[in-house]
């Protein structure tokens, strides 16, 4: 490519040619002064709450995927289905199958991207994401999809750990 020159575009923010947009340290300080405006309630570390985030997750993973094979169960007159292949499924065999990925945390506990799974769907076929897709609608999907980089502190994992163990407690009444 004799002869071309590549032309680097100024950054947007402050004008520099040696960074792009988003590299741009002017709006990463400006994002960071915005979010210590915007942000006012306190943080817990786990020392002071006595429970790591990892423990907390752990406890909400078993309360969340209990939670949402019990409300299908419910729904479909004491049966669970496939959301995927609506093959008929026991307790047993029903796994909380996640549309994105449980490394998006805040969308891991999204009853919206969470259903109760068969194992096939879940492991064999890993997820039947294209199927998935389908049976969620692209409304749904895009609504996750813009959920899941939201950032989730400690604190919001305490309270839907507490919420959920709420929510299946009066599940499990009703039966």
């Amino acid at each position: 490519m004799a002869g071309s020159t590549f032309k680097i575009k100024p950054c947007k923010e402050c004008g520099s040619s040696f960074h792009q947009a988003w590299q741009c340290p002017v709006r990463m300080k400006k994002k960071l002064q915005d979010s210590k405006t915007t942000t006012t309630i306190k943080k817990s570390s786990p020392a002071s709450s006595g429970e790591s985030r990892g423990s907390i997750i752990d406890k909400l993973d078993v309360t969340f995927a209990q939670y949402i094979k019990e409300k299908q169960r419910q729904e479909n007159y004491g049966q669970n289905f496939c959301f995927i292949c609506q093959k008929k499924l026991t307790k047993e065999n029903t796994f909380a199958m996640h549309f994105i990925n449980r490394r998006f945390v805040a969308v891991r506990f999204d009853e919206d991207n969470v259903k109760p799974g068969c194992w096939e769907c879940n492991n064999i076929k890993h997820g039947n994401l294209e199927e998935y897709e389908k049976q969620l609608g692209e409304d749904v999907v895009f609504e996750i999809n813009l959920r899941k980089q939201n950032k989730v502190y400690t604190y919001q994992l305490k309270e839907l750990l507490k919420e959920y163990k709420g929510k299946l407690k009066y599940l499990q009444k009703m039966v």
